[in-house]
Parts: C-alpha cells; structure tokens; sequence
C-alpha cells in the first residue's frame, strides 16, 4: 500500500523516483539513496531492462499504488 518494509521511513508513496516515468527510468539506471549514496539496489542497465519494460513495470507500481485493493 505504499509502504516500503525494508525502510519504514521512505515509502514508496509520494517518493521522488515515482513522480513521472523520466524519474523513475533514472532511477532504475543510477540508484541512489536520498542523500545521494548509492543504494542496495543494482542498477538496470538497457540490456538488462529495455524500456518498454520499465514503462510497463512503472504503470503497473503506479496502478498499484492508486488502487491497492485491485491487485489481489
């Protein structure tokens, strides 16, 4: 629902990286944490996630987040 269980203190509702597609996209490629440290996250490179499919992986978190209840 928005939450984030590995760090309570940065959900995924309302985060930066989920404001439009170019954010998150970025975010895929380069991850870092808010400070600007990298993140335990690797990074997708286009050989590893095309864009299409991070689109597709975008609309369907941001589907999620918008209707919770509907995933299920």
């Amino acid at each position: 629902r928005g939450g984030n269980i590995l760090d309570p203190a940065l959900p995924l509702t309302g985060a930066r990286q989920l404001q439009n597609f170019d954010a998150f996209l970025s975010f895929l490629r380069n991850p870092e944490m808010p400070d600007g440290s990298p993140g335990a996250m690797p990074a997708f490179p286009s050989a590893t996630l095309s864009e299409r499919e991070a689109r597709e992986l975008y609309r369907y978190i941001m589907r999620v987040l918008e209707h919770p209840a509907d995933t299920h």
